[in-house]
């Protein structure tokens, strides 16, 4: 049966009348203007809305294609494709020749060094490839994250004989390193023939259809080859599942016409590389060279001079480094640094435009630089872009602008008076002056006749007078007993020579035979000191995470003095723990931000400007230029010109990559990347690492843009809470963060930590990425102190081996005590002169249960050193203050 809306009831509306509220009134009002006007008709509305909708997609399609032409023109400049097996199964050489072969004409006669080639694909107008070949070594972790940083595509060679181990132990590791880098875009390539025939000619020619042909007679069948070809790629495919995710484009590389698709598929791709790439420009340098800013003469007077003075330092010479290559991935501005690998950061004098000589077509290089000349117009070194000394100098597209170039600065120069009190008020000066008064009526001292107050302050008490004797006899004391080794030492010198004279040779094999010996010795006891080191640190590890932030109270030393930094706090959550209180003077010498993602905006901005062309002082990517790098010293200069200097002669067709040093890549930095600071990296152990990894433990870290080492402070990875809790070890599966003085950088930003241990290879220990830059994250290190119930009655009980003395006890009373069944009680009095005491709970204690007490106190990073990690060896030698850090601190 139906209520009375069933049946055509329908009531009135409710009206307000002069008690409507104002949105009543104003539809009202808005219903009487508009009462009378004439409504449109759909199909009138329609077309409207269909005309809008061509409009809008033709925008669309508009936007497209100048994004398209956007890419297209960033990446004019040649695209990097390096070559990496993972298997020793796969030889690289074949298809290395074969790609040279099959391009258009020989390779290009300025390559690059590190083996860089740089080839034009046949058919393609303007299209160039430059061929990274692959590292000397892949068990170097080191040169994988320097082809990760100069790859834009990569082809992983993998073998297609069935039998073949498709990745090995070398190559899970050097995947591992490049998905924590990040990969850029990625290519497999199936190498299933023989590499090389027996009269040395290679396999796969260039014709594609003879050999192709040759092929399939001696294998069979072109059917049996298309089998044989489906089987290995998908055995390649499956290898390849378990260690990249996603899809990945297999090809085959064992003919000509496989040769020619993998060009074809290389000149069609567009490389996608990770963000941290995107947002900073890097060139691929393919020339080096350096230039002193002194002659050669002046410098090696310089040195001799400063050999000649006794204790003089010898500085190094500084000049002109002078890195040519493509700006690739954003524009570069000539009021960045640069870092250099293994340099530092450095301030770019000028950005020079010269030719390119690999430019495609008839006059390329005239073009390119005519084009580059254009673009210099627009600078601040307009004026010097057209003038050209007759030896045909480059010209000058960019120079950096004083008012607004990037200084730079590692250090932050803290005022010592910045941290002094304010001036004593005069009530405090008053019940001083009574004080030291009061101090002298009580304390009598004899002092000579007419000794004034202020002579009598500079006299030594008697006390302090036989201190200071007991310190000089004990000085002399160690200064004669080293005179006397040095005077036995000339007197048995001396006899030694009288007496080898008289030796024989068959002694003096002997005495040899004894140094191997001794040498032998020492190395057996080292390696048995690691061992030993390495097996304490994973029982520290396991009981850590078996029992966490527990100790043993000292009983040589009152816990009251060994725990005198900690405090106690009543929640770790919501317990207020004050920033900026007790910091270390290390952190005056930090940078700190006000807003950091303020910051990173503004930086973001401005390297927006240099890649779309509105900086004057910048070049757009895809120019091919000279940087021209000032105040560069001469070692660092003489490593860069090493591993990217003048071009080799090119490589014979047919010929092997030539097995040279990594690649050299340089980055230009956003703004405030060369200053240091706190900087905060979230960690995960590698699966692959099977020692214990410490908290403040020596790490080699490296970035995609730095390598230093460093101590850092593990904490966890929580939230909710504005202190995090100092972990002892990072725990497989658990990740953390690692806090560290470093440069500033932006996320995101990947993070190698490898461990570098003397005379071995580094292994991967940990990987993550940038967290923060905040020196004001609290990391406080916990301590448990545990004791064990002796005496229960229900509330009550009587609690030992917590502490061992009772002024122990009377000092940590204020603490709350809790238990691990979630008991939680107070200490009420001490018992006894062993440091038992009474304790009340807020439930029945049982007698297995376990009392604990926890205090806290904050940690901080070690200072680095300039010879890499830190200690206190370095302060000590600098009078108890941290070393000044260079710019060559962290490259």
């Amino acid at each position: 049966m139906g209520g009375p809306s069933a049946h055509g009831q329908r009531n009135k509306s409710h009206k307000a009348g002069r008690h409507a509220g104002k949105s009543a009134r104003d539809k009202h009002k808005a219903k009487k203007e508009g009462g009378g006007a004439s409504r449109a008709s759909v199909k009138a509305a329609g077309h409207g809305n269909k005309l809008e909708r061509a409009a809008a997609a033709k925008q669309q399609r508009d936007a497209k294609r100048a994004a398209l032409l956007e890419e297209r023109r960033r990446h004019s400049a040649p695209v990097v494709v390096a070559l990496l097996p993972l298997t020793s199964d796969v030889d690289a050489a074949p298809l290395w020749a074969a790609l040279l072969a099959a391009a258009s004409g020989a390779p290009a006669d300025d390559s690059g060094g590190g083996g860089l080639v740089t080839i034009a694909v046949q058919g393609r107008r303007r299209v160039r490839l430059t061929l990274l070949p692959p590292p000397p070594d892949r068990d170097d972790p080191l040169a994988i994250v320097d082809v990760a940083k100069a790859a834009e595509v990569l082809l992983l060679l993998l073998p297609g004989h069935d039998g073949a181990a498709p990745v090995d132990a070398a190559g899970e590791a050097a995947l591992a390193v490049l998905r924590a880098m990040g990969l850029p875009t990625t290519m497999a390539v199936v190498l299933s023939q023989p590499q090389q025939q027996p009269g040395g000619v290679d396999a796969m020619g260039v014709d594609g259809e003879d050999d192709a042909g040759a092929g399939a007679a001696g294998k069979g069948s072109a059917a049996a080859e298309l089998k044989r070809r489906s089987a290995a790629k998908k055995r390649a495919e499956k290898a390849l599942a378990a260690h990249l995710p996603g899809d990945m484009r297999l090809l085959c590389g064992d003919s000509g016409q496989d040769v020619q698709q993998l060009l074809r598929s290389l000149a069609d791709c567009m490389p996608t590389l990770p963000v941290w790439r995107r947002q900073r420009p890097y060139i691929v340098v393919q020339h080096a060279a350096f230039t002193p800013s002194q002659p050669l003469q002046e410098q090696q007077q310089q040195q001799q001079q400063q050999q000649q003075q006794p204790g003089g330092d010898a500085q190094q010479q500084l000049g002109e480094l002078r890195l040519t290559g493509f700006v690739r991935a954003a524009g570069l501005s000539a009021n960045q640094l640069i870092t250099l690998p293994g340099g530092g950061d450095f301030r770019i004098a000028r950005i020079e435009g010269p030719p390119d000589m690999d430019a495609g077509g008839p006059g390329g290089g005239q073009q390119q630089q005519q084009q580059q000349q254009q673009r210099g117009q627009r600078g601040p070194g307009a004026g010097d872009a057209d003038m050209a000394d007759a030896g045909g100098a480059a010209p000058v597209l960019a120079l950096p602008d004083p008012a607004q170039q990037e200084p730079c600065v590692r250090e932050n120069e803290p005022d010592p008076l910045a941290g002094e009190q304010t001036w004593p008020t005069d009530e405090e000066l008053a019940d001083a002056a009574a004080a030291a008064a009061a101090g002298r009526k009580m304390r009598k001292r004899r002092l000579p006749a007419g000794t004034s107050e202020y002579q009598a302050a500079w006299i030594l008490d008697d006390d302090e007078g036989s201190s200071g004797e007991d310190n000089d006899s004990a000085s002399d004391g160690e200064d004669a007993a080293m005179a006397v080794p040095l005077s036995e030492g000339g007197g048995s010198g001396a006899a030694d020579d009288d007496d080898g004279a008289a030796l024989g040779d068959g002694e003096g094999e002997q005495s040899d035979g004894a140094a191997m010996e001794e040498d032998e010795a020492a190395e057996e006891a080292a390696a048995r000191r690691l061992r030993d080191e390495l097996k304490a640190k994973r029982l520290a590890e396991a009981e850590d995470a078996e029992f966490p932030d527990e100790v043993d109270t000292p009983q040589d030393v009152p816990a009251r003095q060994r725990f005198a930094k900690y405090r106690g706090l009543k929640s770790f959550r919501s317990s207020p723990w004050d920033a900026r209180e007790g910091l270390p003077l290390e952190y005056g010498r930090v940078f700190a931000f006000e807003n950091f993602k303020r910051t990173h905006k503004r930086a973001r901005e401005a390297a927006a400007r240099a890649t779309a062309g509105t900086d004057p002082c910048a070049v757009p990517p895809g120019s091919y230029v000279t940087v021209v790098l000032s105040g560069v010293p001469a070692a660092a200069a003489a490593a860069a010109v090493a591993r990217a200097g003048p071009p080799p002669p090119p490589p014979a067709p047919g010929a092997p990559p030539r097995a040279g040093p990594p690649p050299l890549t340089v980055h230009g930095l956003l703004q405030h990347e060369a200053k240091l600071s706190v900087v905060n990296f979230s960690l995960k152990k590698a699966p692959g690492y099977a020692d214990a990894v410490a908290s403040k433990e020596e790490l080699l870290l490296v970035t995609g843009l730095r390598a230093w080492r460093g101590r850092p402070v593990l904490s966890d990875d929580g939230g909710g809470s504005d202190k995090h809790k100092m972990e002892r070890f990072l725990h497989p599966g658990k990740p953390g963060v690692g806090a560290v003085y470093a440069p500033i950088s932006y996320p995101p930003l990947p993070l190698l930590a490898f461990k570098a241990e003397p005379g071995c290879r580094p292994r991967l220990a940990a990987a993550g990425a940038l967290r923060s830059v905040d020196p004001d994250r609290v990391v406080v290190k916990k301590v448990v102190l545990s004791g064990y119930p002796v005496r229960v009655n229900k509330t009550r009980a009587v609690v030992r081996l917590m502490f061992f003395g009772p002024d122990d006890v009377r000092w940590f009373k204020p603490l709350e005590l809790w238990t691990k069944s979630g008991r939680r009680g107070r200490i009420t009095e001490p018992l006894g002169t062993h440091g038992a005491f009474k304790a009340r709970f807020d439930g029945p204690v049982a007698q297995r249960d376990a009392v604990c007490v926890s205090l806290y106190k904050r940690v901080f990073p070690k200072w680095p050193t300039p010879g890499g990690g830190g200690g206190e060896a370095a302060a000590d030698a600098h009078g108890g203050a941290a070393p000044a850090l260079g710019m060559a601190s962290f490259a």
